[in-house]
């Protein structure tokens, strides 16, 4: 024990050399864990893609759907509407004649107001040509 007292404390660093295959194995190791992990976050990544593309077809599905469904009531209201339509307008009388008239009477207002324009324009033609012309008759 007085030997440990009188002798002045020294640290002595102990070198300890691996192997080069034990340093290259470590290393290995660690890159190997490196890609496993990055082999599962790249996985994992793929995963939740696919389940965004999932959703996001189903969601598009949905909304052709209710879209279909929508448009087919819109269709058999009004296909109901115009048999009822045709129902009230037989019960009244003749519906294609009804239509008959009512076309003719529109032509003829079409007509009307085409002939109005047209003697119109060819009257301001002519009273144009008169003026500078100056020939009155």
């Amino acid at each position: 024990m007085a030997e440990l007292n009188q002798a002045p404390y020294q640290l002595h660093t102990i070198k300890v050399e691996t192997p080069l295959c034990m340093h290259q194995t470590a290393q290995q190791m660690a890159k190997d864990s490196a890609m496993e992990q990055w082999d599962a976050r790249l996985a994992q990544m793929r995963v939740e893609s696919y389940n965004k593309e999932v959703r996001e077809r189903h969601l598009r599905n949905f909304k052709k759907r209710q879209e279909k469904q929508e448009y087919m009531k819109r269709l058999r209201a009004d296909h109901k509407a115009s048999i009822d339509k045709d129902q009230v307008s037989q019960a009244n009388g003749s519906d294609s004649e009804n239509d008959d008239v009512f076309e003719a009477m529109k032509m003829k207002k079409v007509n009307q107001k085409f002939s109005k324009l047209m003697s119109f324009n060819l009257d301001n033609s002519f009273n144009t040509i008169k003026n500078l012309t100056g020939k009155h008759q």
